[in-house]
């Protein structure tokens, strides 16, 4: 069985690939194309953050049950830590012996695969197949970058060639951020979950979102939102996280109040946060969801919001306040063990139900002892 590999961060997926795997097919008389979405890269670490896995993964296998020649591969994104291509073939060799694979690439790969990790083992286990659109490519250094690579690494190269198509990722994201969707370049199914989880939406401002806010939280909660904010950036910058970030995961860990209960309105902010307001920050979305119970092993960010939530000046009702508003500035997981201590023994006194898991995270970090935040 003959198989192109069609990698990538996909993000978002559009027609230029689909096309790229259709051409590849054709000019190669390949019987399957695998999509395989990349994980963790090493260059794309370095040059940036991308969309979620899961966003990715899911916009890919919508392609994929439109077109029959293509198939999903999870190979590289359910791989832990960097992911590389040598790393990736020789996996692929060892699982499918009887297969031949191709490895379909842009112009630009060819003249960066010499600088990639173990570029003679993508050479021995791969075909290569070019593909570069004529006003793009500069064909004399695309030869020079073949005639290295042959003669270095004895690599075996097919060039194809793309229509004139100007489609990139990173013009779809910036035109979607526009509003231009559905986007022509994606397909139906692409466009559609694009829309579905928002993404790709233009983020709004700390600013933005908080005059939103005001139009739906009481002014009590305003307050209180405001406090958790100013409360979480000071924190931020004692411990050494991103100040403006933690100043956003406070203005928005309340934004489900208006709906949700006490404990509901956590996770419902997430989506909120996420669906409404554009946020694509995992970590923020994860602080909003986790603010009110905490969780074991939290990060330092949703350490943050967890105490500034407990801690910021409008709240005068709790035990022990000035000395936690003082801890916290000291020792971030002491201040959640008192937090979690007087919250447990408030409930009880009360009678009221207690999350279980405000339990976990209380029995996590009083058995964490005196650590460190």
């Amino acid at each position: 069985m003959k198989v192109g590999i069609l990698g990538g961060t996909f993000d978002p997926i559009h027609r230029g690939h689909e096309a790229l795997g259709i051409i590849a097919a054709r000019e190669l008389q390949l019987d399957q194309v695998w999509i395989m979405p990349a994980g963790n890269s090493y260059f794309k670490a370095v040059r940036g953050k991308v969309t979620s896995a899961r966003h990715r993964e899911a916009m890919v296998k919508k392609v994929v049950e439109e077109n029959p020649l293509f198939a999903y591969s999870d190979l590289e994104i359910r791989r832990p830590g960097y992911t590389y291509t040598a790393d990736t073939l020789l996996t692929l060799t060892r699982a499918y012996p009887d297969h031949r694979f191709v490895f379909i690439i842009g112009a630009d790969s060819l003249h960066d695969i010499k600088d990639w990790f173990a570029p003679e083992v993508i050479c021995r286990l791969a075909e290569l197949a070019v593909a570069g659109r004529s006003e793009l490519v500069d064909r004399e250094q695309m030869q020079k970058d073949a005639d290295y690579l042959k003669e270095r690494f004895g690599a075996r190269i097919h060039w194809l060639e793309l229509p004139d198509m100007p489609v990139s990722s990173s013009r779809i994201r910036q035109e979607i951020r526009e509003g231009k969707l559905p986007h022509p370049a994606l397909s139906p199914g692409v466009n559609a979950y694009i829309e579905e989880h928002g993404l790709y939406g233009k983020p709004r401002t700390a600013e933005e979102i908080l005059e939103s806010l005001k139009k739906r939280l009481k002014p009590s909660r305003v307050r209180h939102t405001i406090g958790v904010a100013e409360t979480a950036r000071k924190l931020a910058e004692c411990w050494g996280e991103d100040a403006d970030r933690a100043y956003l995961a406070g203005i928005l860990h309340d934004c489900g109040k208006a709906e949700g209960s006490a404990l509901s309105h956590a996770p419902l902010g997430a989506v909120i946060a996420r669906e409404e307001y554009g946020i694509q920050d995992e970590e923020i979305l994860s602080a909003i969801r986790w603010h009110t119970t905490g969780k074991p092993a939290m990060t330092l960010l949703e350490k943050i919001i967890f105490t500034a939530d407990y801690i910021e000046p409008s709240r005068d009702r709790a035990p022990r306040l000035n000395e936690l508003r003082k801890l916290a500035f000291e020792n971030l997981d002491k201040t959640i063990v008192c937090i979690l201590e007087d919250t447990l023994s408030y409930l009880q006194e009360c009678g009221a139900d207690i999350d279980g898991m405000s339990m976990e995270t209380y029995t996590y970090y009083r058995s964490a002892g005196d650590s460190p935040a």
